[in-house]
């Protein structure tokens, strides 16, 4: 059985980084985070997209994909339940920001340890609230997930109330987006199902595809839009999703309470039961 944390530099396990490294100078670089269970990481080909996705917007060159997937084999083998992070940086060059020619692109694996509340947050539901500190507007950056997360630290470090488990982030035109770590969705009063779009702002998670993708099999209206912050309070339902907590259902925006609805609970059945069925048996 592994034993957590492990980190892996370019295939050769390491605790460090380079120094000179863009991803760690300038934030030069992608990411995803995947969810293992019994020695496989769950929605893998997703992740794969939206990791060549990013590579390929951010113009990430010389990326050797066949190693990464074999890095990532081997790091989920033997693991039962755990948190892995791929990152891709462009590689290590002198300070600036001009792009050698010949860079090659370094892979980043690190494991940790499974949260423990996902399960009660799933079944309870979490509180969430407004964070003050605003998302930036870029259509190149859009649905990202790079290596700079300097508006989401802001963010976070708006709360130390341990009841609330996420804040909601809008972009500089006071629409929503997402929270700090997870996507939003809501059942407006009419029972459509709606999402923040993130044509200029946000991260386009992996669950957030998976949930939309239910909703096209199951014939469900669904409206991804600009929405101010004050539509949330005629929802029916609230939940947030990212790959490791699942589909949360919302109970609280600030001060306002939210029932655990309907399609909350047959989203989990659909999407993360079988998976929870996965996590708790035996290797």
């Amino acid at each position: 059985m592994t034993t957590m944390p492990r980190h892996w530099f370019d295939s050769k396990e390491s605790t460090t980084m380079p120094i000179d490294d863009r991803a760690a100078l300038f934030g030069d670089s992608c990411f995803t985070t995947i969810a293992v269970s019994q020695g496989l990481p769950e929605f893998l080909d997703a992740h794969w997209r939206r990791l060549q996705e990013s590579v390929e917007r951010l113009k990430i060159a010389s990326v050797d994909w066949s190693a990464l997937r074999h890095d990532i084999a081997r790091a989920c083998d033997g693991v039962s339940q755990a948190v892995l992070r791929v990152m891709i940086s462009r590689g290590q060059s002198a300070s600036g920001y001009r792009v050698p020619a010949s860079i090659q692109s370094h892979r980043y694996l690190s494991l940790r340890d499974w949260p423990e509340m996902v399960n009660s947050w799933a079944e309870n539901g979490i509180a969430v609230r407004h964070c003050t500190a605003r998302l930036s507007q870029h259509a190149l950056l859009a649905g990202l997930k790079h290596g700079n997360r300097l508006e989401q630290i802001l963010a976070r470090a708006e709360w130390h109330d341990d009841s609330f488990a996420e804040g909601l982030m809008c972009d500089q035109d006071g629409f929503l987006i997402e929270g700090t770590c997870a996507n939003l969705f809501f059942v407006d009063q009419h029972g459509v199902l709606c999402t923040p779009s993130l044509h200029m702002s946000g991260v386009a998670g992996v669950m957030r595809s998976m949930v939309l993708a239910d909703a096209e099999l199951q014939g469900l209206s669904v409206q991804i839009a600009d929405f101010m912050p004050d539509i949330l309070q005629t929802a029916r339902e609230v939940f947030m999703t990212n790959c490791v907590i699942g589909v949360v259902p919302v109970t609280r925006v600030a001060e306002q309470t939210f029932p655990i609805g309907a399609l909350t609970r047959q989203l989990q059945q659909r999407l993360i039961a079988p998976l929870r069925q996965q996590r708790n048996s035996s290797p």
